[in-house]
């Protein structure tokens, strides 16, 4: 890997860390665990922004980073932009709605679809040996572990059962 590929790196690994992030609060908050706290979604929309500012690190010319909209129609990677705004947006709502169960779960769709888009990124058909579901699965694992790895930055209790099990998917997943 090239040096000028880490941030890409940075954006995905984050914004997946940030999507596990959002499920979690989302499963917690739909359980009564969380709700009307705004800190636990800020802190989720941070590490979104660093995930951004990595994506942004990467190109050549940041002023036209607009200009990766423009072919929605055809490229996953514009739509992956795109997913990454959505799912930035719903954070904010959800931030500003102070965790609402309807925004939290709003968000949490979002972040999946993102998720979902960034496996289809990498899924093109050029890149034959990841051209299939196993890159996708394995960001779902991403999303899944560092989403419950990180829940004890928030001061919450800790997710040590799921975080366990993820680990231990991950794991049977590469031995496979």
């Amino acid at each position: 890997m090239e040096k000028y590929e880490l941030p890409l790196v940075f954006f995905t690994v984050l914004s997946q860390m940030s999507v596990g992030m959002a499920l979690v609060l989302t499963w917690r908050t739909l359980r009564g665990e969380v709700e009307g706290q705004r800190f636990y979604w800020l802190a989720t929309g941070l590490v979104l922004a660093l995930a951004s500012i990595a994506a942004i690190l990467h190109l050549a010319h940041p002023d036209r980073a607009y200009n990766a909209l423009i072919n929605l129609r055809h490229a996953w990677l514009s739509r992956e932009i795109l997913g990454a705004t959505l799912f930035g947006a719903a954070v904010g709502v959800t931030f500003l709605a102070k965790g609402h169960k309807a925004m939290a779960l709003i968000a949490s769709v979002f972040g999946v679809l993102l998720v979902a888009v960034q496996g289809m990124t990498y899924a093109a058909p050029a890149m034959v040996a990841i051209a299939n579901g196993f890159t996708m699965l394995l960001f779902f694992i991403t999303v899944w572990v560092m989403g419950c790895a990180a829940i004890p930055l928030l001061k919450l209790r800790p997710a040590v059962p799921a975080l366990r099990q993820g680990i231990v998917v991950c794991i049977a997943v590469l031995i496979a």
